[in-house]
């Protein structure tokens, strides 16, 4: 009888598992060189302050580093981006990718091969992604 209540509330869960596909891709590139710095860290607070206005920030931010410090592999989060994400919001998601990077003021280059790696999984051609990296050193 309530079975379209159901639905709904699938519905809703899957619409947020897309809102936050961005940050748990940004947390694999923020773990990826095995610790994130505290610079990351404010980074990536300042992206869920930005992006997640409801939500508070230090819970999910929490949330989104225990469960990708158990993760291996970032394809599942690639692949709803791909789905689900237009052009401009894949570039404007590797811009805040590029910025997580170089928040420590350094460029690891595991990182930054991440970066590249990425960019090519979401389709960006390596001129767009040479273009976001040069827009913020």
């Amino acid at each position: 009888m309530f079975n379209f209540l159901k639905k709904n509330k699938e519905v809703v869960e899957e619409v947020k598992k897309i809102d936050f596909v961005a940050l748990d891709l940004l947390m694999h590139v923020a773990l990826a060189d095995g610790s994130i710095a505290k610079d990351e860290i404010d980074n990536v607070l300042q992206y869920i302050k930005e992006n997640y206005p409801n939500e508070d920030k230090e819970k999910t931010y929490l949330d989104a580093y225990k469960k990708m410090n158990n993760s291996t592999s970032f394809f599942e989060e690639i692949k709803v981006i791909n789905i689900n994400f237009d052009r401009s919001q894949k570039e404007s998601l590797l811009k805040d990718i590029w910025m997580l990077i170089i928040a420590d003021g350094k460029i690891d280059p595991y990182e930054e091969n991440i970066f590249y790696r990425v960019g090519e999984l979401l389709k960006i051609k390596r001129s767009t992604l040479n273009k976001i990296k040069s827009g913020f050193k």
